[in-house]
């Protein structure tokens, strides 16, 4: 029988889906290789490549696919994928819109490919963002959306936050100056999550010159149980930190894993915490999904924990089921926390996780 699982996951800085779509050559005579579509009415190559016919809804002029209208087609690696827009003798350019597994970009177009200045939903949890575009990639100045609602605005090169930019982040403080490669890197000015205590400096792989980097845990841990008419155990639960140990049992290398999901966090700062661990609280979660339902998708939620350890208020992102966002919300208000500590002191706080939901038969 069908099994729910879910996973606590860490929240990785986001970069940006790769090109996988673009139109590209020169128009060409009839007798050239390459081209799709039927003699009478071409299409310029695209990628990924198609692995079967392309089809195309608009009109045919003087041999190509020309005018308004939709290219379908299918591809090993993303299925389906549509492209509206206007063709000019079989090439796709101008304002357009793309439909891919991964996200939907609505703006213009070169040869099919986005360029120039568009709007990009990413899918499965990736955001959005507003600006320029070069070559199917973020390129430029735009404004970048998580769906925790961290927000960048700021430049890009191929997709990856790097010049000069600012960020506010979902987590607590912000952060204003240069990037590199998705990390802070140069003269900047950062606001600290919980404390607002404000350093202004040189920064370097994502944080303060001269500090060294963190060691992180690696590894997951699990809760196994059986179902009806099996002896063999599953996993029904996978998170990252050990799910019965409170923050101060926690290895110094476990506690910088949860760390990690805060960019603003002042060195030496602890993040909330549940008081008797995760896993007891986790594991409700689990019979909460299973009790309405048991669907698949993700939920975030972010507790705001206060200098007591009370949480104040829970914001979810998200919705698998709005009977699932009640219970689950409802469940970490009833929490106790460990208070997060700014420069030795309590301090209010984020406490995030994000749940995974599958089902596996």
């Amino acid at each position: 029988m069908p099994i729910a699982s879910l996973c606590r996951r860490t929240f990785p800085r986001l970069s940006f889906p790769l090109l996988v779509l673009a139109a590209f050559g020169t128009p060409a005579l009839a007798a050239e290789p390459g081209w799709l579509g039927e003699a009478d009415c071409r299409i310029a190559p695209l990628k990924p490549t198609p692995s079967g016919a392309v089809s195309w809804t608009g009109a045919c002029v003087d041999g190509y696919a020309s005018g308004k209208g939709v290219l379908a087609w299918n591809a090993a690696s993303l299925n389906k994928v549509t492209l509206e827009a206007t063709l000019v003798r079989g090439e796709a350019s101008g304002e357009a819109v793309l439909k891919r597994r991964d996200y939907t970009y609505t703006g213009t177009t070169k040869n099919g490919v986005p360029e120039g200045t568009g709007y990009f939903a990413f899918q499965n949890g990736k955001g959005w963002y507003e600006g320029e575009v070069l070559n199917g990639m973020p390129h430029g100045k735009g404004i970048y959306l998580t769906a925790h609602r961290s927000e960048y605005k700021g430049e890009f090169v191929m997709g990856k936050k790097h010049g000069w930019g600012e960020e506010t982040f979902a987590t607590g403080g912000s952060y204003a100056g240069g990037w590199k490669n998705d990390a802070f890197d140069g003269h900047g000015a950062i606001v600290h999550a919980g404390s607002g205590h404000k350093y202004e400096g040189q920064f370097k792989d994502g944080r303060v010159a001269g500090l060294a980097a963190p060691e992180i845990a690696a590894g997951q841990y699990a809760i196994k149980d059986t179902t009806v008419g099996s002896r063999i155990p599953e996993n029904r639960l996978v998170a990252y930190l050990p799910l019965t140990a409170g923050w101060d049992q926690l290895t110094p290398a476990q506690k910088n894993k949860m760390r990690a999901n805060y960019p603003a966090l002042e060195a030496g700062d602890d993040p909330p915490f549940p008081a008797k661990g995760e896993g007891a609280l986790f594991n409700n979660v689990r019979r909460i999904n299973e009790a309405l339902g048991a669907v698949t998708g993700d939920l975030a939620v972010y507790v705001l924990v206060g200098k007591d350890g009370k949480p104040q208020r829970v914001t979810t992102y998200g919705a698998p089921t709005p009977e699932m966002v009640r219970a689950v919300s409802h469940l970490f208000m009833l929490e106790q926390y460990k208070p997060a500590l700014c420069r030795g002191e309590p301090c209010e706080m984020i406490y995030p996780v994000n749940f995974s939901f599958s089902i596996s038969n």
